[in-house]
């Protein structure tokens, strides 16, 4: 089994990117892309997980590879993100609610308008029920507290997996 992990450094600018590439205004979020492509294995779903925190970002990356169910990309912040998913098409990006200067909440919609079928997982430590609200009408498919329990991580990747292959 093939398992990539791919890490970038910080954006160019450390700033408000969701704001510098408009959002889902109708403009184009996606940076040109080179003609890199990233090997997996392609019987297994990729998941782009999405934390500025690097230790959980890292932790969660590995519990992920070492399952051997998923292919698995990693982005510190949302350009990251968002060029790794254009040029990967995952099945599913796991989002953090905070990324740095930006919200993960608002990559969604960013993501989702270029890459529809892709399931989108919010996920934060902030136990407020207003994120979990403003994730599901931003088109998030599934919210999750921090700490992840990997059971109920893996038991909620299955589902929506499934359910995406019954549509």
């Amino acid at each position: 089994m093939k398992t990539i992990t791919t890490t970038y450094g910080p954006p160019a600018r450390n700033s408000g990117y969701l704001e510098d590439i408009g959002g889902p205004s109708g403009h184009d979020p996606w940076p040109d892309s080179s003609d890199d492509e990233v090997a997996s294995d392609a019987g297994l779903p990729t998941i782009l997980v999405i934390d500025d925190d690097r230790d959980f970002l890292d932790s969660l990356g590995d519990l992920l590879e070492h399952s051997g169910s998923y292919n698995t990309l990693l982005a510190e912040d949302a350009a990251t993100a968002v060029t790794l998913a254009h040029k990967n098409v995952p099945s599913i990006a796991l989002i953090d609610v905070k990324l740095g200067q930006d919200n993960g909440i608002d990559l969604v919609p960013i993501l989702k308008m270029s890459l529809p079928g892709l399931i989108c997982v919010v996920m934060t430590a902030y136990r407020d029920v207003t994120h979990s609200q403003l994730a599901f009408d931003s088109g998030a498919d599934a919210f999750l507290y921090k700490p992840l329990d990997p059971n109920g991580l893996f038991r909620t990747l299955r589902g929506l997996l499934d359910d995406e292959s019954d549509d």
